[in-house]
């Protein structure tokens, strides 16, 4: 299937300084992709640190002539300005266009983008969710009542004849749907070490369902139809 796609936003208005991947990276939560430029911001932040500065100082200098009353006054601004660095901090690390979750950088030329404006909200670039590709089996219907979630699979590429892909069962359709040969249910797996999948690739895949005695394997679709056949004519 195709991968799930992640949008990485700004979350302020400014302009690309700098981009620190490319397409084809894999990056985890909290990666910086690219740092914007905001000057407002920067200027603010550097005029209240010195503000911060002066007053750690004038405070100091209260404090060592015995001026408590004047030295508690300047205790209040430092506090003030202490709050004030930290919310302009704070906004300013918003510059940094960080990846929301693990993935694959899909847009390609970003490094492209130096020097363009964003605004709040505006998308810079995709991810391809790295948790591992998904891949949709259609499982017949009389094999449904063995599969559960969690169950492990097995995976033949068409594209890869010679690699066994695995995964796990981490969705089982609600309602039989028409397939090629008869009613089917759609299972869905994650698969591991995925990375050479690509959306629209098929194959075959084999779910386990536990282990049964090599009688019950060999016996069961025979016995099964057995008993459709006969079921209508018993009591």
């Amino acid at each position: 299937m195709p991968f799930r796609r992640i949008a990485v936003t700004s979350e302020i208005l400014g302009t690309v300084e700098s981009v620190h991947r490319r397409e084809g990276d894999r990056v985890e939560a909290g990666d910086t992709i690219a740092t914007l430029q905001d000057l407002d911001t920067e200027m603010a932040l550097a005029e209240a640190r010195a503000d911060r500065d002066i007053a750690r100082r004038e405070k100091s200098r209260l404090e060592a002539r015995r001026q408590f009353a004047s030295a508690q006054m300047e205790a209040l601004r430092l506090g003030q300005l202490r709050e004030e660095v930290a919310l302009l901090e704070q906004k300013l690390d918003r510059a940094n266009l960080r990846a929301p979750a693990a993935g694959i950088i899909l847009t390609p030329r970003i490094e492209q983008r130096v020097g363009a404006m964003l605004r709040r909200g505006d998308v810079f670039c995709h991810l391809a969710d790295a948790t591992g590709p998904t891949i949709e089996i259609q499982v017949p219907q009389e094999e449904m009542g063995k599969v559960e979630l969690q169950d492990p699979v097995w995976i033949k590429i068409a594209a890869f004849p010679s690699r066994t892909f695995r995964g796990e069962v981490f969705h089982i359709g609600a309602r039989a749907v028409e397939g090629e040969d008869g009613r089917v249910f759609t299972v869905r797996a994650r698969v591991e070490d995925g990375d050479l999948l690509r959306p629209g690739m098929s194959g075959r895949a084999k779910v386990s369902v536990g282990k049964h005695s090599i009688g019950y394997i060999l016996l069961r679709r025979p016995a099964r139809w057995t008993w459709a056949l006969l079921w209508p004519w018993l009591p």
